[in-house]
């Protein structure tokens, strides 16, 4: 019987161990994906103000690696449908910054859509900043919330 609860004690464990490293996983493509579409955004305000393209030409030159960092599938003529088919994992601040980003798009004049492209990076660069700054202690408490929780759930079965 002690050998069933050791075995069964360790599986509890080993999921936990899954559980957090699942959920740090999560919370680093967070990170990442927001860090992406930061880059994108630069590249795509240096297209309109140095070349005056329409968003379905930038998107040809779009490296296909950003495209899947930002979750974005096969590169389309709006940004607001390619938006609407993305796999995000952002946080509802930027995703919701990038929505309205994505409606304004190509709806104005080239000034104001370089102005549209630079107050969108401003604030996407400051929800990248908190989510990096935050990152750290979010993986800590990820890991101390399953690792104890895995513990409990043991000595609650025990």
């Amino acid at each position: 019987m002690n050998v069933c609860k050791l075995i069964g004690g360790g599986l509890v464990l080993a999921g936990a161990f899954l559980l957090s490293h699942r959920l740090v996983l999560q919370e680093r493509c967070k990170v990442k994906q927001c860090s992406a579409y930061l880059t994108l955004l630069r590249q795509i305000r240096a297209q309109i103000a140095c070349y005056s393209r329409s968003f379905s030409a930038i998107c040809q030159s779009i490296d296909a690696q950003l495209l899947r960092d930002c979750g974005l599938g096969l590169p389309g003529d709006s940004f607001a449908v390619m938006l609407a088919s993305a796999a995000l994992t952002l946080p509802p601040d930027a995703e919701t910054l990038l929505r309205h980003f994505a409606a304004e798009l190509g709806k104005s004049y080239k000034e104001e859509q370089i102005v549209t492209c630079d107050e969108t990076i401003a604030q996407l660069t400051e929800i990248c900043r908190r989510e990096e700054g935050a990152l750290r202690e979010r993986v800590r408490l990820i890991r101390a919330f399953c690792i104890c929780g895995g513990l409990a759930l043991i000595l609650l079965l025990w």
